[in-house]
């Protein structure tokens, strides 16, 4: 990883580091650290890694490997609708559930979760506001259809 336990997200990945542990080991590298668009993914590559571990930016957009390989194959890549958006967020909720074993704390944990799927939506704030307000599954399922149907 790009920084250490001590350095806060805020600190930026320190490549050279990474590719100092390159160079002096003989076992696969496996590179972290500010991995959110190709070019990101690029400069890490640089360092020489065997390969590169998305942390963060994977959340609220579950997509984004599906992007980065297709976009460095030179290909196009078709990101999500509004739409499947919503329903790409509630089927992480619902596996939430099956995880934990209890719909409130899958509820709980998803409210850490509901700013990064939001980001694109024009009304995020009252989707927010509304999503804390939601006790059950069925509430946030309704209300993914309303606010996600946007299109």
């Amino acid at each position: 990883h790009g920084r250490s336990f001590r350095d806060h997200y805020d600190t930026p990945c320190n490549y050279d580091e990474i590719k100092f542990f390159v160079e002096a080991l003989k076992i696969p590298v496996i590179g972290n650290g500010d991995i959110s668009d190709l070019a990101t993914l690029q400069k890490m590559l640089a360092t020489g890694v065997s390969g590169a571990m998305i942390g963060r930016a994977m959340i609220g957009q579950p997509w984004l490997i599906g992007k980065l390989m297709a976009e460095a194959k030179g290909e196009k890549f078709i990101s999500p609708t509004p739409r499947e958006i919503g329903a790409i967020f509630f089927e992480h909720i619902a596996r939430l559930k099956e995880l934990l074993g209890s719909e409130k704390i899958a509820i709980l944990q998803a409210r850490t979760l509901v700013g990064h799927y939001v980001k694109a939506l024009p009304e995020r704030r009252k989707f927010c506001i509304a999503f804390n307000a939601c006790n059950t599954l069925a509430e946030i399922k309704k209300l993914c259809e309303e606010f996600f149907s946007v299109e």
